[in-house]
C-alpha cells in the first residue's frame, strides 16, 4: 500500500491538471486521456484509475491495492484558451 500523503499529493495534482483543462475549454475525453497519462507517469496502473466528468465536477477514484480513495474537485467555466489546452497535452506527452 503506498503512503496516504503521497496518494493524496498524487490525487490532488491529478485534479489540479483536470480542472486546468476543464476550465480553459478542454473536452471531457480530452481531459480524461490527459488525466490517465499522467497517473500513468505517477505509478498508478491505469486499471486503479477510474475518472467521471460531469458538467463541472471531476470524479477520481483510485484503488491502491487495499482500498478505494474517491475524491472530486469543482471546476468553474471560464474562457476557452487552446494554449493551455494544448500545453497540458505536450506535457503529458512529454513525462
Amino acid at each position: 500500500m503506498e503512503n496516504i500523503t503521497q496518494l493524496d499529493k498524487k490525487i490532488d495534482l491529478i485534479l489540479s491538471a483536470g480542472k486546468l483543462l476543464i476550465e480553459n475549454g478542454a473536452t471531457n475525453d480530452k481531459t480524461i486521456r490527459v488525466l490517465n497519462r499522467i497517473a500513468i507517469f505517477m505509478k498508478i496502473p491505469a486499471e486503479n484509475v477510474s475518472l467521471h466528468i460531469l458538467r463541472q465536477i471531476i470524479f477520481l477514484e483510485i484503488f491502491d491495492g487495499e482500498k478505494n480513495v474517491l475524491s472530486f474537485r469543482k471546476c468553474n467555466k471560464t474562457a476557452v484558451d487552446f494554449n493551455v489546452i494544448y500545453s497540458m497535452t505536450k506535457i503529458s506527452w512529454q513525462i
